[in-house]
Parts: structure tokens; C-alpha cells; sequence
């Protein structure tokens, strides 16, 4: 309903479905540098309906690539002394 919905986004901040979308990419994240699973395997699991909304989706939040994230993040990592 649209009280739910403005009950929510006055509550947060954000609408239900950015909301959402979050939390998504928060598991989506977890799972591309805590697993072996593929982007695409992933988009699915954490409920995009394509790997290409996927990455849509995140390089829109995070400004890079699902590929290119995880790349930058164990760089970062190996090149600690």
C-alpha cells in the first residue's frame, strides 16, 4: 500500500525497493569475495533476474564492475606487507 510505502521511506530514508536492491548487493558482495561461485550464479542467488541487471546494478552502486570489485579487493589485500 502507498501508507506502507511512505511509511517506510520516511522511516529509512529509502524506498522499499533501493532498500532491497541494498541488501541484495551486501549478500551479492559477501558471496563474490567469500566464494567460488560465478557472477552469474551469484546474480541469481541473491534474486536479479540477470547477470546483466546484475552488474547493471552494481557497477550503478559501486562504480565498477562485480569482476573488477573483487579483483580490487584481494589486490588490496596482497599488496600489504
Amino acid at each position: 500500500s502507498i501508507y506502507f510505502h511512505n511509511f517506510f521511506k520516511s522511516s529509512t530514508g529509502k524506498t522499499l525497493h533501493d532498500f532491497v536492491e541494498e541488501q541484495r548487493l551486501k549478500k551479492a558482495i559477501n558471496l563474490l569475495i567469500s566464494t567460488s561461485k560465478t557472477v552469474t550464479e551469484i546474480a541469481y542467488e541473491c534474486g536479479f533476474s540477470s547477470q546483466s541487471y546484475f552488474n547493471c546494478v552494481f557497477k550503478r552502486a559501486k562504480n565498477t564492475t562485480p569482476k573488477q570489485y573483487v579483483k580490487n579487493f584481494f589486490n588490496k589485500y596482497e599488496n600489504i606487507d
